[in-house]
């Protein structure tokens, strides 16, 4: 009897155990300096930075004016001696010719150019965005598996102690062997629980070296606990914020300038580039002093197949122009519906952590505690005994589901917004 009643004080114990108090299985790692590692390891970002660095100097190339071209030649060269004294018209020539593209041209290509610039500007912001999401994702499920397992050990190690108890019981005739073998049941689901978020542990510490660029087998420390906050802002303020400073709008709102430019551009194909060519003509003295010459010519191009041609560019980029138009306001929407809609996940996924933490999950252990000191005096069996656990192991997962789920829609919400948004409240809804 001594020994039975020492194995419920375990469990006693065990049952009051926090929802915070199990010790962590390694060091742990602060989400902040994994944010940072990512910015600054991440080789997609690195390559796009690589991009910008190389099209930092299409502005610069749009803007300048074509290579000149030089000349050299023989003119009028007399093919019954091919002697260049003979006629007086004979010369050797240099020349340059330099493009002249119509005035307003250059500039609005170093325009066109420099919008796209800024455009990749904003891709790199994005991409930052997503890959800080992307990475809270898999650290906030990450905690979740681990804390999952943490609670799934915890409770094996319980059930086992239900089972000696039980065995105990049966084997001096005071339980029964169909309650022997329910619990095994349980104990092999919770073995496979176990196996299955090991998997899950092994596949997400492997993702997130990936995002920071290291090795996929490289030791990775555990997240740290999380603490439960809220921000409070209501759903016009944060889509006013998402428009204001989202990347991808920005981005957006660049190729609009730039097809507004290219659609300037085309208005202008109508007026012609110039050539202009100065060529300078030397003769050999025969039996007379003869002059050099110079010459100099300007030529135009005739925009004669201009209804195929410069009407079929700019109708191009006028469709161009409002097809950015369409595609800003298409994402200006998204952007809104998927601000409300995170928003509003993410306050239920809040409303269900405080609804685990404060009522449901105290009211579990008092009904495991009542069925433990039941079970002792023979007035609950043993098959509602291990309900009542299993009740309260489920909801402790359920918990820290919610609590995850929270944190994940938080980060897609930060993300949709262009950056965070977080006003913390101490746990206290408003």
């Amino acid at each position: 009897m001594w020994f039975i009643k020492k194995r419920w004080l375990i469990l006693a114990f065990l049952v009051c155990l926090p929802l915070d108090g199990y010790p962590a299985e390694n060091k742990s790692i602060s989400l902040t300096n994994l944010v940072n590692e990512v910015i600054n390891s991440n080789r997609d970002l690195a390559a796009l930075k690589e991009h910008i660095n190389a099209i930092s100097t299409l502005p610069d190339q749009a803007g300048s004016l074509p290579n000149p071209s030089l000349t050299v030649g023989l003119v009028n060269i007399p093919t019954d001696s091919f002697d260049l004294k003979q006629e007086a018209m004979t010369q050797k020539t240099i020349g340059l010719m330099q493009k002249f593209p119509y005035p307003g041209k250059r500039g609005l290509k170093r325009e066109i150019a420099q919008k796209q610039l800024e455009k990749s500007l904003t891709d790199l912001e994005t991409l930052k965005l997503q890959l800080v999401r992307d990475l809270k994702i898999d650290y906030y499920t990450l905690y979740f598996v681990s804390r999952s397992r943490e609670v799934t050990q915890r409770n094996k190690r319980l059930l086992q102690d239900f089972i000696r108890i039980a065995e105990t019981k049966y084997s001096v005739g005071k339980g029964i062997q169909q309650d022997v073998l329910k619990a095994y049941v349980e104990l092999s689901k919770m073995n496979e629980k176990l196996i299955s978020l090991e998997e899950k542990e092994a596949v997400l510490k492997a993702r997130l070296n990936y995002y920071m660029n290291r090795e996929p087998d490289s030791p990775f420390e555990m997240p740290q606990e999380l603490e439960l906050s809220h921000g409070t802002m209501s759903d016009m303020e944060l889509m006013k914020g998402s428009f204001e400073k989202h990347p991808l709008l920005k981005g957006m709102k660049s190729l609009i300038k730039k097809g507004d430019k290219a659609r300037l551009l085309a208005e202008k194909n109508y007026y012609p580039d110039f050539n202009v060519t100065l060529q300078y003509g030397q003769r050999e003295d025969g039996n007379m002093d003869r002059a050099d010459f110079i010459s100099t010519m300007v030529s135009v191009q005739l925009p004669i197949w201009q209804k195929n041609k410069e009407d079929k560019k700019l109708m191009e980029k006028r469709a161009r122009l409002n097809e950015t138009r369409l595609r800003y306001e298409s994402a200006r929407n998204r952007l809104a519906f998927m601000v409300k809609k995170t928003k509003s996940e993410m306050e239920s996924a809040w409303e269900k952590t405080l609804l685990f933490r404060d009522g449901i999950i105290p009211q579990a252990k008092a009904s495991l505690e009542s069925a433990i000191a039941g079970y002792q005096v023979n007035k609950v069996d043993f098959l509602t005994l291990l309900n009542n656990h299993l009740t309260l192991f489920n909801y402790e997962i359920q918990y820290y589901r919610s609590l995850t789920d929270h944190e994940i829609k938080m980060a897609e919400l930060e993300e949709a917004l262009g950056g965070s948004f977080m006003a913390p409240n101490n746990g206290e809804m408003e």
